[in-house]
């Protein structure tokens, strides 16, 4: 599936469907294999989510102006704290907490949030400089996906933190 969408960029239903699909298996806790030759500096994500927001950020990079990898890339980023909250309820128990490796993967995981915001405002800034320089559509386009895409992220970021404040306070 995620071959099929490197070579369909616009492809709403397969971002869909590539999405619930990885959901679904890190729901049963599989982890993602290697099909392919691994750099060995580049480590393999811990979950199909995360590798899916590994490539719907390639792909948002290398194919700025479609909606469809910036709707991937939301998907994939807000979907990678669920499947960690599931591992952590795989923890609840007889033991007194989630694994190291579980905290190392929510390290992990902010550190990729950061990434993938760079990624964004370095996107619209250049997009930003080609629409005062170019009469190109395309600039306005990219500049658009990715305001949206980083708005999005404050207002995500703002409410898990409100949601966070009101936990603490019961």
């Amino acid at each position: 599936a995620q071959g099929w969408l490197a070579r369909h960029v616009a492809d709403h239903s397969a971002v869909h469907h590539l999405c619930l699909l990885a959901e679904h298996l890190d729901q049963l806790e599989l982890t993602p294999g290697v099909s392919a030759p691994v750099d060995s500096e580049a480590s393999l994500p811990s979950t199909y989510v995360a590798l899916c927001a590994k490539q719907a950020q390639e792909l948002c990079m290398r194919s700025p102006a479609h909606e469809a990898l910036w709707l991937y890339l939301r998907r994939s980023t807000s979907a990678a704290p669920a499947a960690l909250r599931v591992r952590d309820q795989a923890h609840i128990g007889p033991e007194p907490g989630p694994e190291p490796k579980t905290q190392k993967e929510k390290a992990n995981l902010a550190s990729k949030d950061a990434e993938v915001e760079a990624v964004a405002q370095k996107t619209l800034l250049d997009a930003k400089r080609g629409c005062e320089s170019e009469a190109s559509t395309e600039a306005h386009i990219i500049a658009r996906h990715a305001a949206t895409f980083l708005l999005w992220r404050m207002r995500s970021v703002s409410a898990s933190t409100t949601i966070a404040e009101h936990l603490t306070e019961l």
